[in-house]
């Protein structure tokens, strides 16, 4: 498209509708922009981007600047059935997504992760070791890095590992990786998408514009992903914690590619068993992108992880506190309860999500570490009553964040303050990074009064 002939109205204005607004900007396109959700932060965006030379739209007005644009742009937070796409898709106007705008500019070779959980810390593994081995590449997408923040200066010589979500593939087109990794599906985003077959096909909808000459990495043990192999014409490479299969494959606690060994596991900087998985998915992208093998083994054994999933904020008086914020659904907490290895008291709450909270408080009732649970905020009375029909009797409800740190700090007996919180942070946080930071003040806050106090 000529941009400079081209109108576009950007709806969602935080981090990626100001990139998006950014980069069109500079190509001299004309820009609208609008969020129904006026608040500090969104006013705060929506001035930088009249600052620059757009031009923001209110309620009032919004249809007739939807009649009079060529382009509506979404950012991954308005959903596809909100108010303008339903009046743009009637006055028959292109949408895309921030993704798929940043994707036309993108000159990079493109590895894209998407999977209900383990997307962050697997695109930041890609990336590790990848820029160990040194190849030039750089992070974007759902990590926080918008792409169309980075894409104008990417080169043909270096490689985008993109995190995708199911918000983003909602507005692709012709958004075509050179590999797209599925880690895995389970219930998430229900609330948005409405039903689980609507969720899995977004999530298939990664691998809808892959060619014979790209690579759909798939979790063979997850039966939903591993089905995705018939609806693409990539080709087809997997991995697998339990068989030897044509890929990357844990046995008897050592790591192997295609039959070769690789390391023992116990060499992982990272040895928890859902990062053991998400290592064999950076080996399969890694080794289709050439990476050496023994650059590949380094940069495992040296990766620490990333902020606000499992990071271990401190160790005071014998009390390990971990944040794991980034833990926004029941399924990603089941993970991190699983890899618990000491007796552990956990802070659940935040906005509930649709879904799987009865197999989580089963799990925790049958665990022999757990000590107390703290329920929080939104849900609280909701996630109380859940945790009672499984049986579970250890349970306290505070009604914010702060108040059920606050508590945890007063309990005893374990050897754990897990923050894990299996929902959403919208209740009381703008997002699950503000939720981590919080708890991490909060800890540092109450240790350093422990030591005054001695």
């Amino acid at each position: 498209m000529y941009l400079k002939k081209t109108k576009f109205l950007i709806v969602g204005m935080y981090k990626s509708g100001l990139s998006a607004c950014e980069l069109l900007l500079s190509y001299g396109a004309e820009c609208w922009v609008y969020d129904k959700n006026l608040n500090e932060k969104v006013g705060d965006f929506i001035k930088r981007a009249c600052n620059l030379g757009a031009k923001s739209v209110n309620s009032e007005n919004i249809e007739d600047v939807i009649s009079l644009v060529d382009v509506v742009v979404l950012s991954p937070g308005v959903p596809i059935d909100d108010e303008v796409p339903i009046i743009a898709r009637r006055l028959k106007k292109n949408i895309i997504g921030e993704l798929e705008l940043g994707s036309y500019f993108n000159k990079a070779t493109t590895v894209a992760v998407t999977g209900t959980n383990g997307k962050t810390t697997t695109c930041s593994m890609i990336d590790y070791v990848l820029k160990n081995a040194e190849y030039n590449c750089f992070l974007a997408g759902n990590i926080g890095i918008p792409l169309t923040k980075v894409c104008n200066e990417s080169v043909p010589e270096e490689i985008s590992v993109v995190e995708v979500s199911s918000f983003q593939l909602e507005t692709i087109a012709h958004f075509t990786p050179h590999i797209a990794c599925v880690l895995n599906i389970s219930p998430d985003h229900l609330s948005r998408h409405y039903n689980m077959d609507n969720y899995v096909y977004l999530k298939a909808r990664i691998l809808k514009n892959l060619r014979e000459s790209e690579f759909a990495v798939l979790n063979a043990d997850d039966p939903i992903v591993k089905d995705f192999a018939s609806k693409t014409r990539a080709k087809a490479v997997y991995f697998s914690m339990a068989k030897e299969v044509d890929g990357a494959y844990y046995i008897d606690g050592k790591i192997y590619w295609r039959k070769e060994y690789l390391c023992d596991a116990k060499n992982l900087a990272l040895k928890q068993g859902h990062n053991i998985q998400n290592a064999l998915a950076c080996i399969c992208v890694c080794k289709l992108l050439g990476v050496e093998k023994e650059k590949i083994i380094d940069g495992l054994s040296s990766f620490k992880g990333v902020k606000h999933r499992l990071q271990e904020v401190s160790v005071h008086n014998g009390v390990k506190y971990i944040n794991d914020s980034k833990a926004t659904n029941p399924a990603s907490t089941l993970s991190a309860i699983r890899d618990m290895e000491n007796s552990f008291i956990i802070l659940i709450g935040g906005r509930e999500k649709r879904g799987g909270y009865e197999e989580l408080f089963s799990s925790l009732k049958e665990s022999n570490l757990l000590k107390e649970i703290i329920v929080y905020g939104e849900s609280c009375e909701r996630l109380y009553e859940i945790a009672k029909e499984c049986g579970i009797k250890n349970i306290n409800v505070a009604h914010n964040f702060n108040n059920a740190v606050n508590f945890a700090f007063s309990l005893s007996g374990a050897e754990c303050v897990l923050l894990s919180p299996a929902c959403s942070s919208y209740d009381e946080f703008s997002c699950f990074e503000e939720r981590g930071d919080k708890f991490i003040e909060l800890v540092n806050g109450f240790i350093g009064k422990q030591g005054e106090s001695k």
